[in-house]
């Protein structure tokens, strides 16, 4: 497998995480992005991890909401997920 959520879950596991001196949004969008590829696996209980790891580091960005979306939508939950999208919208308008 060379493509598709597993290859990059093994990439980035296999890759070091932003550093304790990074930017925080950095690190916020490398724990959602975990966060999002655990959902796509469906490992829900990892996803969820993530995604709080991310918020922890970086409360108001917006992408976390946008990967916390999908990851919800994953695992069915498509009520939730369009909230999670327009709180979003609500942190920054017109975020894409």
């Amino acid at each position: 497998m060379r493509r598709g959520p597993y290859a990059a879950w093994r990439w980035m596991h296999h890759t070091d995480e932003p550093s304790e001196e990074s930017d925080r949004t950095l690190k916020a969008d490398w724990y959602a992005l975990l966060g999002q590829l655990a959902a796509m696996l469906r490992d829900f209980d990892a996803a969820d991890r993530w995604i709080q790891r991310a918020r922890d580091v970086a409360p108001s960005h917006p992408w976390i909401d946008v990967c916390g979306s999908a990851a919800l939508e994953c695992e069915d939950l498509y009520e939730e997920s369009l909230n999670a999208a327009r709180r979003t919208l609500e942190l920054q308008p017109w975020y894409c």
